[in-house]
């Protein structure tokens, strides 16, 4: 659990990262910061309309619940067995394991 969740955070830095031009976006914010307080209040709104049109807290629960189905779908590398089954077997004590 605890790989997949260092993978999950690996692959979402990597996302955001590839995503946004962080220097374009700090150049843009600093361009705007010399304009005066109100152009940029309205480029955050702007952003803020435009990524996110819905509540955070159930964004980030449909995110978690997709990147662990994702994950528990996965093979594991030494046992070729999907890692749902693999935390199944580690939850009711080894039980029934082939």
């Amino acid at each position: 659990m605890e790989q997949a969740r260092k993978g999950f955070l690996r692959e979402k830095t990597f996302e955001w990262n590839a995503a946004v031009d962080l220097m374009e976006l700090r150049q843009t914010e600093q361009k705007l910061m010399e304009h005066g307080k109100e152009p940029l209040e309205a480029f955050q709104r702007m952003l803020l309309r435009r990524f996110l049109p819905c509540p955070l807290a159930p964004l980030f629960s449909q995110g978690v619940l997709v990147e662990l189905t994702k994950r528990f779908l996965t093979r594991d590398l030494e046992t070729n067995q999907e890692v749902f089954r693999l935390f199944l077997y580690g939850f009711f004590g080894g039980q029934n394991r082939p």
